[in-house]
């Protein structure tokens, strides 16, 4: 959230700007954190909310971003296979290895294996929840509702090692809801027509916040302009990386909603006139000033 602020407020392209230095830091750091918080959901939201914040205010030119950082990877990644340079990747914290250990260099075998265990633990998810689960109310969905009884006896089942534990994990996770990817997130609980619902009204959404970045009467001097922008990117960066790495329907449908409400003002707010409407004239009638007491604006009787 902190490198959107920064992203939108502040464009790439003016980091080079002396007064700008603290900006390029904090990014920085932000990346950082991004890196040693073990997660690679964070880090790809922190690289997309980056692209889509460039593309805002550089269009197709911001795409020379991330075809710099491939040629400098690559070159690292060449000079360190020829012993030309030596990169201690395996020296890295192990959290910001895990983050990084689908990139091509020399990890720690246990960041390596624990990034394989986190794919293979989503996989098994998934491959229990089709098996089982998906011809279940198709098309409106189970609800929020989570069996108790049920998710309790396959916590007890797996505490106690009876069945093979992966399966009974998956089980668990499925029956207390915690899907742990997207598209199973919103299938389960709203089923297909929610799930088209969802994904029209996330791309609604999306466009509302693009006409006012990029429409006819987008004022790039404006100071709502890096608004715009953050909120833009925020949409793109949540819709993606529900469906692409992790997914919550319940609060990525809440944080929907907020931001429609917020779209739906700021769209009447560009479109109101700017010629003033006169107020009819209402004759009797005193002038409410403030408030002053409960009779006070009514009409006058004799």
């Amino acid at each position: 959230r902190r490198s959107s602020d920064l992203l939108c407020h502040y464009p790439i392209g003016t980091w080079l700007r002396p007064e700008r230095w603290w900006v390029a830091g904090l990014s920085l750091i932000c990346m950082v954190l991004a890196v040693e918080s073990g997660y690679r959901n964070v880090l790809f939201a922190f690289v997309l909310l980056t692209m889509v914040a460039a593309w805002c205010y550089y269009s197709w030119r911001s795409l020379f971003l991330p075809a710099a950082l491939f040629i400098v990877a690559l070159i690292l990644l060449v000079a360190s296979s020829n012993n030309v340079i030596h990169l201690p990747t395996n020296k890295l914290p192990l959290i910001a290895q895990r983050t990084l250990s689908f990139l091509p260099a020399d990890w720690d075998e246990e960041a390596i294996e624990s990034g394989k265990a986190s794919n293979a633990f989503r996989k098994n998810i998934q491959d229990v929840y089709i098996k089982e689960y998906l011809t279940k109310s198709p098309l409106i969905g189970n609800g929020f509702y989570i069996n108790t009884k049920e998710f309790q006896n396959f916590n007890d089942a797996l505490r106690y090692g009876r069945g093979d534990a992966s399966y009974l994990l998956s089980k668990t996770f499925i029956e207390g809801k915690l899907f742990h990817t997207g598209w199973i997130s919103v299938y389960d609980t709203v089923g297909i027509i929610g799930s088209m619902a969802f994904i029209a009204l996330g791309w609604n959404v999306i466009c509302v916040a693009a006409h006012l970045v990029f429409g006819p009467k987008a004022d790039r001097r404006s100071s709502l302009f890096p608004f715009y922008v953050w909120i833009l990117c925020n949409l793109v960066t949540m819709m993606i990386t529900f469906f692409t790495v992790f997914g919550d329907f319940k609060q990525t449908f809440m944080d929907l909603c907020v931001y429609a409400i917020v779209l739906s003002q700021l769209s009447d707010l560009e479109n109101i006139s700017d010629v003033p409407v006169p107020l009819s004239d209402h004759k009797g009638q005193f002038e409410f000033t403030g408030s002053k007491g409960a009779y006070y604006g009514y009409y006058n009787r004799p």
